[in-house]
């Protein structure tokens, strides 16, 4: 229940006793353009597919989750204690994040620079125009596909990070990150955590991967060879060149299926398994283990 308030011809002002409001513009009856909404008890709004420039809730001193979807939106004016945002496919070009927001949702819009606020969590800024974006330290949850990002800064607590179809060419892991989707930027080398669970790193100019401990993955595919150091926590294996062979069985598995290496004295056993051997030994033959080789490292 919306209330009209004729202050200004041009500006489509309303007050609401409403706590929790939603607007869709399949009532022919609403049409907006200008908007203002001010009340002190509305809590959640939802305006979804009208053809606004202007939206201003800062007078809505309640409002903690707002969903303004589907607009032509180009100016956004929210409340200052907003917790959840979610503007998505409008036409946002500037857009500062109010300080307590915890969740938002910007993607499908026209922005090139983003600042996360301090208590943002996640934030999902896909298929904008992002050149620049900064990260808060308490994000945990990020997707900026498809923007024109060449740097990324990462937090210590990001967890999960989508950035598929950038322009990056590098990318320095934290140490908590569990997954990293990248796929389609210009990145050359990546050093995996000990975190790690998830990898997609397709289409990028991929020459080194450097594990700090036994990758969790059968395959990891690549579109070109490349070279894999690998520093496990619990063995002295340096580092070697990957390679797969599925025809021969793994001595200590007893298994044909999987990634198998070359040791120096020319023994061949699933990493999963040589990485859990808790010696510097080859398990066949006692002689000491300096190096592990693979003529081909496959990502998926």
């Amino acid at each position: 229940m919306l209330y009209r308030q004729e202050t200004n011809p041009s500006i489509q002002e309303f007050i609401t006793p409403c706590t929790e409001l939603s607007l869709n513009a399949e009532h022919p009856e609403t049409i907006f353009t200008n908007l203002v909404i001010k009340s002190d008890k509305l809590r959640k709004l939802t305006i979804i597919n009208f053809d606004i420039t202007k939206l201003d809730v800062s007078k809505c001193t309640a409002l903690r989750s707002l969903t303004c979807t589907n607009n032509n939106i180009t100016e956004l004016i929210v409340n200052k204690n907003l917790k959840a945002l979610d503007c998505a496919n409008n036409k946002i070009t500037k857009f500062t994040p109010p300080e307590d927001l915890n969740q938002l949702i910007c993607s499908y819009n026209k922005l090139t620079t983003l600042i996360l606020s301090p208590n943002i969590i996640k934030a999902y800024c896909d298929y904008n125009a992002l050149k620049t974006l900064y990260l808060n330290p308490k994000i945990r949850i990020l997707n900026c596909n498809n923007n024109q990002l060449r740097n990324l800064n990462l937090n210590e607590q990001l967890l999960i990070l989508f950035c598929k179809r950038n322009l990056l060419s590098k990318i320095q892991l934290n140490s908590n990150l569990m997954e990293l989707h990248c796929a389609h930027n210009l990145i050359e080398s990546i050093k995996i955590n000990n975190s790690l669970r998830k990898l997609s790193c397709k289409d990028n100019k991929i020459i080194t991967l450097t594990l700090n401990h036994f990758f969790p993955h059968k395959k990891i595919l690549l579109k070109t060879d490349c070279e894999l150091i690998i520093i496990p926590q619990a063995t002295p294996f340096k580092n070697f060149t990957p390679t797969l062979n599925e025809e021969e069985t793994c001595p200590i598995c007893l298994e044909s299926e999987g990634q198998l290496i070359i040791t120096d004295c020319n023994h061949k056993f699933h990493l999963n398994c040589i990485t859990l051997i808790r010696n510097d030994k080859c398990p066949c033959c006692r002689q000491p283990i300096q190096q592990l080789r693979t003529k081909r490292f496959e990502l998926e």
